[in-house]
């Protein structure tokens, strides 16, 4: 059995939760009616049945949850753990305190020809500034590290307001 590396949000469907809906399956119960019993909505525990339902109409709930896993992990590996320059050039300006978008945009306009300079603003979340990561960005991470959230108010020219 596959076992996931992080504890799962409540929004996803627990080995739990699966081996109510292979028992509602197996009663004959509707979605609806098993959906209610879990606290997840009906298409989602419908959802759950069409995809992993086998062609002889039965639902096992090992499988399905393996399956799942699987189809939850990532493709592909993530741009700042491996291209060093990228993760050197963002941690560089986020210690300048730069935000995000700012070092997005740097990026884009400093390397117009190179893919690989190339960093989302939530490139700054997802790879290096998450608790436990091993990304590289750390340094830019903390309560002093600026996101979307934190300059939201704030106007772009300091004798004009925002309307």
């Amino acid at each position: 059995m596959i076992t996931p590396d992080a504890p799962v949000s409540p929004r996803f469907l627990t080995q739990d939760d699966r081996i109510a809906i292979a028992d509602g399956v197996r009663a004959g119960k509707p979605p609806a009616t098993i959906a209610a019993a879990i606290g997840k909505s009906t298409s989602t525990v419908y959802r759950e049945i069409s995809r992993d339902r086998k062609d002889d109409g039965s639902y096992e709930p090992w499988r399905a949850h393996n399956q799942a896993l699987l189809r939850r992990q990532r493709s592909k590996s993530e741009k700042l753990r491996e291209h060093a320059p990228l993760r050197f050039a963002v941690r560089e300006k986020l210690d300048e305190k730069w935000s995000p978008q700012q070092v997005s945009r740097y990026l884009t306009r400093q390397y117009p020809d190179d893919p690989l300079m190339r960093a989302c603003p939530e490139t700054r979340s997802t790879a290096g500034c998450s608790p436990g990561s091993s990304g590289g960005v750390r340094a830019g991470c903390g309560p002093g590290a600026r996101d979307a959230r934190s300059s939201a108010g704030a106007c772009r020219h300091p004798t004009r307001s925002r309307t």
